[in-house]
């Protein structure tokens, strides 16, 4: 506002405005009308793009043999220029190019000047600039571009932001939720099909850490971590299982180095050298709206579900000629495509398998909570050497070895009873001190204390579990005989918790718990 003038239309508007005034600003001024700045893309309205196609990005018209426009007699001797094209309709706001590089480098050097100076030349006129411009490329045209002799004169005039995929699978679910609303129409869409969907577009982007880059300590942690247990950390803080106190702490503290680690990276691949960093390949996210369609088209499935979604990665897994991350060469379980569906089926069975134990109602709601809570009561006396009080008799004992015992053996620990109990109030004490009023709750601070009790549950009590899913899926069915009277009201609650609790239809809670039976019987 400031620096900024009046465009050439404009200009001579205001000097023929002048002319006819005889100099009285004042009556040049009453012809001023303020206007509404909004931005709209739809409206090509300060936000616009510009396609990678041969054409110019803006003209000049002659305003006076516009029919649609009657000019007072005082401009009708003037040539006035009216502007347009994507560089008009982004002024005041954001200009696109979408994949600039795969237009000639011809229709791009007009930026050169545009950007330094802020002006542009258009049919024999100066037209100002207002506007941030954008690009976007691939980083295939990028390598290319950098080995031309112009790159030079580009890279001084424009900032490169790397835009990898996304790392974070909890994240990569949002981008496909309105896609699969508009898809899945009036169909059902199951639990967790967004969820596997996201969980391996991830996986097929990850890179295995290389212990050489990290210290002795933790070289080897990095060494064993697994895919899933890396798109875990980065997308759930997720710790793997079977760490001890410290080697959890060191883990913790590199995850930064973990997700920067091959930021500098170049390699070859196919004859092509070019960036390595960790999501630089791996599925798109085009390629996975495209699988989520295909999915939502088989015919053999009433519901949009996981299981649909592992059908159609079936599919895609034989494109080996289509998708270039199929042709990665697999790395210690990274970067191969069929095994880390594998282990997203076998994370989506996990997670089934917990919501069934949950709807079948066959362990008490609070009971890993009691038996958590009690341990802890009996840990930290055993650390301060105090003693702690019978919850029946009224009396104070020494800390029972038995609630102490009982619980490291459900958890199969790698170290001593000692040394964990001691770490856990460490933790405890960390976590008091970050967040100071805020009630302790262990399930949040010890996550994987929890899982690793409700796995131990699960094994005592899958006999049952198997029965009860035998008669949900046979209920409503041809085999409804097959379920006894007695059972057919765990079989109405298990159906109504599935899809009050967790999302599910009863057509789909019948066909995961058929998975999970499926997967029991393998193992």
């Amino acid at each position: 506002l400031r620096e900024g003038t009046l465009s050439s239309k404009s200009k001579e508007i205001y000097e023929a405005l002048l002319t006819a005034y005889r100099g009285d600003w004042s009556k040049v001024v009453r012809h001023v009308q303020v206007e509404r700045c909004y931005i709209s893309k739809r409206f090509r309205n300060g936000a616009a793009v510009v396609e990678p196609q041969q054409s110019v990005d803006a003209g000049a018209r002659p305003l006076n043999f516009d029919p649609g426009v009657a000019l007072p007699p005082f401009l009708q001797g003037r040539t006035l220029l009216e502007v347009h094209g994507e560089l008009a309709d982004g002024s005041g706001g954001i200009v696109e190019f979408s994949d600039m590089l795969k237009r000639p480098l011809e229709m791009n050097k007009y930026l050169l000047n545009a950007c330094e100076r802020g002006t542009v030349s258009v049919a024999g006129t100066v037209v100002h600039l207002n506007s941030v411009f954008l690009g976007t490329c691939n980083s295939k045209y990028l390598t290319a571009f950098k080995a031309s002799p112009d790159f030079t004169s580009f890279k001084g005039r424009l900032d490169l932001v790397r835009m990898g995929y996304l790392l974070e699978w909890k994240k990569e679910r949002e981008i496909y939720r309105a896609f699969l609303g508009e898809l899945a129409g009036s169909r059902h869409v199951a639990p967790h099909t967004l969820d596997v969907t996201a969980l391996w577009a991830v996986l097929t982007r990850l890179r295995k850490p290389d212990p050489g880059h990290y210290p002795s300590e933790l070289s080897g942690i990095v060494s064993r971590l697994t895919p899933l247990q890396k798109a875990r950390l980065y997308g759930e803080g997720l710790l793997p299982e079977g760490l001890n106190g410290e080697e959890q702490k060191a883990l913790w503290a590199a995850v930064p180095k973990l997700r920067d680690e091959f930021n500098e990276a170049v390699a070859e691949f196919e004859e092509f050298v070019c960036s390595a960093y960790e999501g630089r390949r791996g599925a798109s996210s085009r390629e996975i709206m495209t699988l989520l369609a295909d999915a939502a088209r088989r015919p053999d499935r009433r519901c949009l579900s996981p299981l649909a979604v592992f059908d159609a990665i079936d599919e895609l897994l034989k494109d080996r000629t289509v998708y270039d991350f199929l042709r990665l060469e697999e790395d210690e379980g990274y970067q191969h495509a069929e095994g880390l569906a594998k282990d997203t089926l076998e994370q989506y069975f996990r997670w089934v398998l917990i919501e069934a134990y949950d709807s079948m109602e066959l362990i008490a709601g609070d009971e890993f909570e009691r038996r958590v809570e009690e341990y802890f009561r009996h840990a930290k006396a055993y650390v301060a050497g105090e003693k702690v009080e019978h919850a029946r008799t009224g009396k104070y004992e020494e800390p029972s070895e038995e609630v102490l015992g009982g619980m490291e053996k459900l958890l199969g620990l790698k170290e001593t009873g000692d040394a964990f109990r001691r770490n856990l109030m460490t933790q405890i004490a960390a976590y008091s001190l970050e967040n100071v009023g805020k009630k302790l709750r262990y399930q949040e601070v010890f996550p994987d204390l929890f899982a690793r009790l409700r796995e131990s549950y699960y094994k005592q009590q899958q006999p049952a579990l198997e029965t009860l899913a035998h008669y949900v899926i046979a209920a409503g069915t041809e085999d409804d005989a097959l379920v006894p009277q007695h059972e057919r009201p765990r079989v109405v609650r298990t159906l109504t918790n599935m899809r009050e609790r967790h999302g599910y239809c009863d057509h789909c809670a019948r066909e995961a718990l058929s998975f999970v039976l499926r997967k029991l019987a393998d193992e």
